[in-house]
């Protein structure tokens, strides 16, 4: 017999099984046989030639008769054992693993026993398996990996998140525990410590696209969606196809305000992937509702199996578009099917929690409404990311009016008298969120010379980014970030006070360039970013000729309001009632510093708008240099889309059920009460 031939047949068939020609593999594996029946590793690689063709029954023939041969072989039975659960055979794949530990203790058996018992569902078992093997091999970051993903799917997200640390310890820059921890951790609410794995892994991996979904999300949950969207795209660039990416792009892009974009994703996803219909379909459901299709919204999300609309997401989508066709209970009773029937992600359970505290406050029930608002703040709460904290620092109240104090003196702000652009064309909309910023703006967009531009963070961004600085808006600030929003973070351009006539004209057509661009025939457009109210000073110098809305409402339905809502983007000082009465205070403050400066402004008290709607309709347009159009008061009938959180309400006609609506929940808000009891005092309105 010539060996050396036999010998090479082997090695050839090694080489062609690496290369993938498993024909020719298969031949010379079968000549080295003819001549050595019994060799065990011939046998072995015979097997993984038919494993790799998908062969598994006559894979798991010859790996049978290898391992006759050579009992104490893991590999091997290893191998076996996958064969069978390739052929659907878990019982004969679990028996092969008992008699392999019968034979000797070997932790890779016993981990691979954990994954056989997992998939028939036996988790206690299957961790009782994989604790053997850590037993017998702690140093295998893979062993506290297999522990990790047993414990998840049990329902042990804790000890899930303590196996993947003890597994990074082992292996620190192993990407993929620090993505699967990432995800954990953003599920469980643990939101910081997502955003610190986060930035662990992109320090090692900056082109994971995984990664990047996962930043998204945590942005999106600290209220930064524009960076969320600018991390979803980074993470296109890298793996273009990536489902996950490109469906939470198109969400983030609707919560944002580009619907069309939102639609054109939605639409190509679900063409190309039948297999997530559902997903898809509960996307297109939001941006139909939005567009006020409410009809063609339920039509597609009642096309899906029932089981899918029990998901949290579509659950939520379905309650919606429930409620506005007047089945509001219906819509309770789907969203308690839901939490009932699925645990929820914390991000899950802040949007469910808000809407169902929508849901009870409109059928009455307002101890179990704010019960489900409370929840959902808390949540929110948790999502916030403070990059500042200080023991002792100023409160919320002091610390953004004394930097205003700062930068606006009054013989500064007097002496500095700049011609600005003349035009008429902007017109500011400011206050705090829900105040009637969104009402006010829908009424002038009615008028037929007016175009409704919504929240534009334009003049804010221009004034940061005269800095070369990243943007900070004043509605996502926290106790702890207050001290970071001085000179050069968004209350004043660089050198302000020292700008040239023409470069005080420059700038102004920073801003209106692009405005105008929206709607170059249009007499007026609106900006009604709230967050304005930070830099009238700069807008008047500006634009003297623009008008500047000023929304106002009681203090306690403002706030109530504030806390009510479920904001995606900022707002951050909604989600605690005594933060929420301290930068209330805050904001009355600089108004009322504004005033004493001179800067001219209409105040639209949102109770007078609901008593007198024609009156303060005609006035508000006198203001605003329009002349009378009876649309104007019809605003429910627009058709623009409308992107801020209020698109619900200013699709009905006005309603009298927001105005004292703080007494409903008297006896849950006394830190707010307390927090704003001598504003009270001056209010016309009922106070306590």
């Amino acid at each position: 017999m010539d060996l050396s031939n036999v010998t090479s047949n082997l090695t050839t068939a090694y080489s062609a099984l690496r290369a993938g020609r498993l024909q020719e593999a298969e031949s010379h594996c079968r000549q080295f046989l003819s001549q050595r029946p019994d060799s065990v590793e011939g046998l072995q690689l015979l097997g993984a030639v038919y494993g790799a063709g998908q062969q598994h029954e006559r894979a798991a023939e010859f790996f049978e008769r290898a391992l006759g041969l050579s009992p104490h072989d893991v590999a091997l039975r290893k191998n076996l054992v996958r064969a069978h659960l390739q052929l659907g055979s878990p019982e004969r794949a679990e028996k092969l693993l008992l008699e392999g530990l019968a034979l000797q203790d070997d932790d890779a058996l016993w981990a691979m026993l954990a994954i056989v018992q997992s998939r028939s569902g036996r988790f206690a078992e299957g961790i009782d398996a994989i604790q053997n093997a850590i037993r017998l091999n702690p140093q295998d970051a893979s062993h506290y990996f297999g522990l990790s993903e047993l414990e998840r799917m049990s329902g042990n997200r804790e000890a899930a998140m303590s196996a993947l640390r003890k597994a990074l310890e082992l292996d620190p820059k192993n990407t993929g525990l620090l993505n699967n921890l990432a995800g954990l951790e953003l599920y469980a609410g643990n939101f910081l410590e997502a955003l610190e794995t986060i930035q662990r892994l992109l320090a090692i991996n900056p082109r994971s696209a995984q990664a990047q979904c996962n930043l998204a999300m945590a942005l999106s949950i600290a209220g930064d969606m524009e960076q969320a969207v600018v991390a979803l795209r980074n993470a296109l660039v890298i793996e273009p196809g990536i489902f996950r990416a490109r469906i939470q792009l198109a969400t983030f892009l609707l919560q944002t305000g580009a619907v069309n974009e939102a639609e054109e994703i939605a639409r190509r996803l679900l063409a190309e992937h039948p297999e997530e219909r559902s997903q898809c379909v509960g996307l297109l459901a939001k941006l139909l509702e939005r567009r006020k299709q409410v009809e063609e919204a339920r039509e597609l999300l009642e096309g899906l199996p029932e089981e899918d609309l029990l998901i949290p997401d579509l659950a939520v989508s379905l309650a919606v578009v429930q409620d506005q066709q007047g089945e509001t209970e219906q819509a309770v009773a789907t969203l308690k099917r839901s939490m009932d029937k699925h645990e929820m992600a914390a991000t899950e359970g802040i949007g469910c929690h808000f809407v169902l505290g929508s849901l009870y406050d409109k059928l009455g029930e307002y101890d179990q409404a704010f019960e489900h608002y409370e929840l959902g703040n808390r949540n929110r709460k948790r999502a916030i990311i403070e990059i500042l904290e200080k023991e002792g620092e100023e409160d919320v109240a002091e610390a953004a009016y004394h930097t205003i104090l700062k930068v606006h003196p009054p013989e500064k702000f007097h002496a500095f008298t700049p011609a600005g652009s003349s035009s008429q064309v902007p017109i500011f909309i400011v206050g705090m969120p829900r105040s009637g910023t969104t009402l006010s703006e829908q009424i002038l967009a009615s008028h037929p010379a007016v175009f409704g531009a919504g929240e534009l963070n334009l003049m804010l961004r221009m004034i940061s980014e005269s800095y070369g600085k990243t943007h900070v808006e004043p509605g996502k600030l926290t106790i702890g970030q207050l001290d970071q929003y001085s000179t050069d973070r968004g209350l004043i351009p660089k050198d302000w006070y020292e700008l040239t006539d023409e470069q005080i004209e420059d700038l102004a057509n920073q801003y209106l360039g692009p405005v105008t661009a929206k709607s170059p025939d249009s007499l007026r457009i609106t900006d009604k970013m709230p967050y304005n109210y930070f830099v009238l000073p700069i807008i008047y110098r500006l634009f003297p000729n623009a008008r500047i809305i000023h929304c106002r409402r009681h203090p306690l339905d403002t706030c109530l309001s504030c806390y009510f809502q479920n904001f995606t983007s900022g707002n951050q000082f909604s989600f605690d009632l005594e933060e929420l009465a301290a930068y209330y205070r805050q904001y009355v403050k600089i108004m009322e510093y504004w005033q004493e400066l001179g800067i001219p402004t209409y105040e639209a008290r949102y109770e007078e708008m609901i008593s007198s709607p024609e009156e303060k309709t005609r006035a508000l347009l006198d203001y605003c240099g329009l002349d009378w159009d009876p649309k104007c008061l019809q605003f429910h009938r627009h058709k623009r889309t409308v992107n801020t959180a209020s698109y619900q309400q200013v699709r009905q006609p006005l309603y009298s059920t927001s105005v004292a609506r703080w007494e409903k929940y008297r006896k849950h808000i006394e830190p707010l009460i307390e927090g704003l009891s001598d504003l009270l005092e001056s209010e016309s309105v009922h106070t306590p």
